[in-house]
Order: structure tokens, then sequence, then C-alpha cells
């Protein structure tokens, strides 16, 4: 019993930080903060950092050859990163890939990043439903309250906040793909 009240205590800090946090997003990013980051290096740091943190899968970062400058609020697009990754990682078998793919798209001059996963992808029906506040369709193998269904709602939020999108869809080969997108410095 002393475990499970502990479990549940946990389940509920997670869930009033994560509540927290997104009321606070919108306030924080709107104007202030924002800074130019040479986006494939901030990512490039992301992967590097976060592989070590879960050694059990392999993380692998496709990225161009030159800078890709944006302005953003480098510690809020961090913690998008966390998120998507977090999912990908709860979705994903031990030992296999998630891929990190960034390249810049001239036509409507913006920066996109793929993060493709190797899970059993997202229900059609759920494409959109995945980033409504406090959903959660979680692995059948996972502990009940190990995410509170605020993580990619988060995410969106912050990305919209820098005027961009988040979006996601399935890969033709299997596996879910959270597409980042942002607008390029004219």
């Amino acid at each position: 019993l002393p475990i499970l009240i502990l479990q549940d205590v946990q389940r509920l800090d997670r869930l009033i930080t994560d509540i927290s946090q997104a009321s606070r997003v919108d306030h924080e990013i709107m104007g202030q903060n924002l800074i130019f980051v040479d986006f494939a290096s901030l990512i490039n740091n992301f992967v590097k950092m976060r592989s070590q943190t879960y050694s059990e899968h392999k993380l692998h970062f496709d990225r161009p050859e030159l800078p890709i400058m944006v302005r953003v609020n480098e510690s809020r697009m961090v913690q998008v990163l966390d998120n998507v990754l977090s999912n990908a990682i709860s979705f994903s078998p031990k030992w296999c890939t998630i891929k990190f793919i960034l390249r810049r798209q001239a036509t409507n001059n913006t920066v996109v990043l793929d993060i493709i996963d190797a899970g059993p992808g997202i229900p059609e029906t759920k494409l959109e439903t995945v980033f409504d506040r406090f959903y959660s369709e979680r692995p059948s193998d996972e502990k009940f309250g190990e995410h509170s269904g605020l993580g990619l709602s988060i995410a969106r939020q912050i990305i919209s906040a820098h005027n961009g999108q988040l979006t996601a869809y399935n890969e033709p080969e299997g596996g879910a793909c959270f597409r980042l997108a942002l607008p390029l410095e004219r």
C-alpha cells in the first residue's frame, strides 16, 4: 500500500508540474527570450546529451552541412525536443533507432525537423488527437500514470508560439513521425 501511495503522489506531482508549465508557455515565449540559434547545432547537442540518457535506444541525427539560423526560446525548444523524444522512446522497442532529420525548405522559407520512431505508429483517427490536453494512449506494457497526457500538447503550444507547426503522421515503412516546422528569418 505505501508503494501505491508513493506512485500516486509522484503521478500527481508530474501532473501538477505539467499543468503549470502548460499555463506558462505562451506568456514566457511571446516576445521574450528569443535568440538566434543554429538549429542544427542545438539539435546535435541535444541528441548527443540524450544518447547518454537513453542508452537503450540509438539516436541518429541527419543534418545539413550549413547552419540553419532560427529565432527561438532555446530552453522551450529543448523542452519540445524532450517531450517528443520521450514519447518516441516510450513507443519504440529497445535498441531501435530514433531518427532526427533536419532540412531547410526554400519553397516556404521554413526549417523542418522530423523525429521518427520505431513504434507501431499512430491510429489514423488519432493523428490530431495525440496533441489534445490529457490525451494519452500508452503502450500496454507501460505502468499507469507514467505520462500526464500533456507533453505533446505543450510541445505544440510552444511551436505555435514560435509561429510554427507540429504535426504527426505515420511513416510508410512503420513508425510515427512528428514534424516540427519553424519559419526562417527573412
